[in-house]
């Protein structure tokens, strides 16, 4: 499948999910995801990485960061993926590739949208069935969101409060607290491939800009009863296909079980701003 590039006048919040060779296993122990997080905090220092949110898995990642229009999206996960692979093999492990070639990304649109991304990432490994809570999978950013403040910390907590409203950090750790523990007891789901097969998730006013900028027109489509949401997403083609224009296509998205029992918070706020 062929991703839109991640172009530096963007300024959207980008799902990046980047899957180990072959779907190896390659991240299958603590220090090797432990690594990968060390590497995530030095793009954030060296390059300005904004991590809003992130799970390490056995046999892939997802980073949640918004584009701070400087181009340091690229650069960090080039560096971090350089790094990580070069301690792997430093242990003497496989000289075979360490990553797939090319890393997905999908843009998210902000408020409730970005809220149910970030809970997907945080149940990843309880949807395969490895945790039964996601305080049990160290490499998540569930722990850097509910728990307290660190200076060892990936994700941004600013930009995250900013972009979901919430005017203090304790107001934004209760709330998610409390929401994942509903989701929890609730039933996770089945895995959402359209978060990291799609090109973009959100409203429609904001499908309709993202097929804009990155080619395309937006057919007339209707919105799905009680909830605002659809994904843009691209059929399959042929590799000799794989470079031709970004085509027409939106999907309503459906609601999770979940979706009419939640308390969302009030999206009212200041606007958003460079971190």
């Amino acid at each position: 499948m062929r991703r839109i590039p991640l172009y530096r006048d963007a300024g959207y919040v980008w799902l990046i999910t980047h899957r180990c060779h072959g779907n190896a296993e390659r991240l299958r122990y603590l220090k090797d995801r432990e690594r990968y997080l060390y590497w995530a905090r030095e793009a954030r220092r060296n390059h300005g990485l904004c991590v809003l949110n992130y799970t390490i898995t056995r046999d892939h990642i997802h980073l949640l960061v918004l584009d701070q229009k400087r181009g340091e999206i690229p650069r960090s996960l080039s560096a971090i993926a350089m790094a990580t692979a070069r301690d792997y093999r430093a242990r003497g492990y496989s000289a075979k590739p360490f990553w797939e070639e090319r890393y997905q990304v999908t843009a998210i649109d902000d408020g409730t949208h970005l809220l149910h991304c970030l809970a997907y990432l945080d149940l990843n490994m309880v949807r395969h069935g490895r945790v039964d809570h996601p305080r049990r999978w160290s490499t998540c950013g569930y722990h850097e969101i509910v728990g307290r403040p660190s200076r060892y910390r990936v994700i941004n907590m600013i930009a995250l409060m900013d972009l979901l409203r919430f005017r203090t950090s304790q107001d934004l750790r209760a709330f998610y607290r409390n929401w994942i523990e509903t989701i929890v007891a609730a039933d996770p789901g089945a895995k959402e491939p359209r978060w990291c097969n799609s090109l973009a998730v959100g409203r429609k006013g904001f499908i309709d800009l993202v097929r804009e900028r990155y080619g395309g027109h937006s057919p007339d489509c209707g919105l799905t009863p009680s909830h605002n949401r659809f994904i843009l997403r691209e059929p399959f083609q042929p590799y000799r296909h794989a470079h031709s224009a970004l085509p027409d296509l939106t999907i309503p998205m459906h609601a999770w079980s979940t979706d009419n029992t939640l308390p969302l918070p009030a999206l009212s706020g200041p606007p958003r701003a460079t971190y």
